[in-house]
């Protein structure tokens, strides 16, 4: 009897489902609301520049993972690149993550001592006291002193998701790689040894063509194996049977599609927007908790260079509150092919919320906010050519002080259809990087091709997309 997966988004999540579900014998069906796949992983042309969505580099603790993408350009060799970043403190670049002998030669004696000091102090705390453990600036404080989390680990985490007493410390677990500062310092005098974590990759992998070639490799696979992928079209309802399955799609085009017994449907769209398509089978407290996810925005600003390249780095990193934005990365740093020999451009990245202004600012305006921290930087002067804006509406989940609760509201409720999986950053609301994302769609067409029971195995599966954690 033949299977259908009906997977909605053609990003990383959906495209790596729709592969493995593809080869093992289902009819895959992929519909993108975009006229392009890959999320936000993708590569648009403008002129005679390749561009990524913001900076995307192939590395990944998963062994499995990075088999199966290396198995996806057998046929190429995918681009070794030695990471080069860099963090602006005090008028100074350092390399990224800091050494010690920055922290003392670099910021002053005073700061290194200071930042010891605070740990020490920590420590002594947190012997003596249970100190409260709930937020973001709580973890980060306890673990690291306060002197270095207003140093760099506050305020970065001011620009990108907002008020660090007002996060969840869930959002420091997974995003600072190393659990305090003490190890810290410990690879930096003698490396990483044994089980240490992993902080920070010394090469990545990037494809020969732009970032959007790992989607493109992914799609073709599946249009090989006999499924569609259609773009410009978007879920408008669904409707259930009396048993808890979905039995019916309706799109943005008019079209339909029946949906059967051994059929799956796959979800990595906003939250928000796919229970918005479930209509009246989801309630009103339902609907007011997914409201509650929310997600900071991403504007990414480039800017056209007439010089062959600027820095050496892949990208740049901004904690500082007097800059407006947090990251630029130079896309030569990534491909050189990708933009003509005698240019360069720069992304700039801007993380702001739907009621700030600048979410709503012109091109020119974007530009004249950030160009005095460019040029103060060293990254602007009378070679800019020219600028444009790309906006990001859902870049980042906000994990704030009540998003557990809410976010297990919402998911418990989507469990209850026998035949529907909401996964991906978007889809379960999830903060994964393009592994695990591609991770969590290979994990879910396995789930599915293994048999198991939807109502009753999958509520405990999906726990561990919410345990990845960053490599710088």
């Amino acid at each position: 009897m033949s299977k259908k997966a009906i997977i909605i988004g053609a990003g990383i999540t959906g495209l790596s489902a729709g592969w493995k579900l593809s080869e093992g014998g289902y009819q895959v069906e992929i519909i993108e609301r975009n006229d392009y796949i890959g999320g936000m992983s993708s590569t648009f042309k403008h002129k005679d520049y390749y561009l990524d969505y913001g900076p995307h580099k192939i590395f990944t603790v998963m062994d499995h993972i990075m088999e199966e993408i290396k198995g996806l350009f057998q046929d190429e060799t995918l681009l070794s690149i030695e990471k080069r970043s860099r963090i602006r403190l005090k008028g100074k670049y350092f390399s990224y993550p800091v050494g010690l002998k920055d922290i003392f030669s670099g910021m002053g004696v005073g700061t290194g001592i200071s930042c010891g000091l605070g740990y020490i102090r920590s420590i002594i705390r947190n012997m003596l006291t249970s100190p409260q453990d709930d937020s973001y600036e709580d973890w980060v404080v306890n673990r690291f002193g306060r002197p270095t989390y207003e140093l760099v680990l506050g305020p970065y985490a001011q620009k990108i998701w907002g008020n660090p007493k007002e996060l969840s410390k869930e959002l420091a677990e997974t995003r600072i790689a190393i659990p305090n500062l003490m190890e810290m310092l410990k690879q930096m005098l003698f490396g990483r040894k044994g089980n240490s974590p992993v902080i920070s990759a010394d090469v990545f992998y990037y494809p020969r063509d732009g970032f959007i070639e790992l989607s493109e490799r992914m799609a073709k696979k599946i249009l090989n194996n006999g499924g569609k992928i259609e773009l410009g079209k978007s879920i408008k309802k669904i409707e259930s049977d009396e048993t808890g399955a979905i039995r019916k799609l309706i799109f943005s085009d008019g079209s339909s599609e029946s949906v059967d017994e051994n059929d799956v449907i796959i979800s990595t769209i906003p939250l928000s927007i796919f229970i918005n398509s479930l209509g009246t089978l989801i309630n009103e407290s339902i609907k007011k908790a997914v409201l509650n996810l929310k997600n900071r925005k991403l504007i990414l600003l480039y800017v056209v260079l007439d010089k062959q390249r600027l820095t050496e780095d892949n990208w740049l990193f901004f904690p500082e509150r007097k800059y407006l934005f947090n990251r630029v990365f130079e896309q030569k740093g990534f491909n050189q092919n990708m933009i003509p020999e005698d240019r360069t451009v720069l992304c700039v990245e801007i993380t702001c919320g739907a009621d700030d202004s600048i979410w709503f600012a012109n091109d020119d305006k974007i530009f004249a906010e950030v160009h005095t921290g460019l040029s103060e930087a060293g990254l602007v002067d009378d070679k800019v050519i020219e600028y444009f804006a790309k906006r990001l509406d859902n870049a980042y989940p906000i994990y704030d002080l009540n998003y557990k609760e809410n976010l297990h509201f919402v998911m418990n409720r989507l469990d209850v259809f026998s035949n529907l999986y909401s996964v991906g950053r978007q889809g379960c609301y999830s903060y994964a990087g393009m592994a695990d994302c591609m991770d969590m769609g290979i994990s879910t067409a396995k789930f599915i091709m293994e048999g198991n029971n939807k109502l009753t195995d999958w509520p405990e599966y999906r726990k561990k997309f919410y345990n990845y954690l960053v490599v710088d």
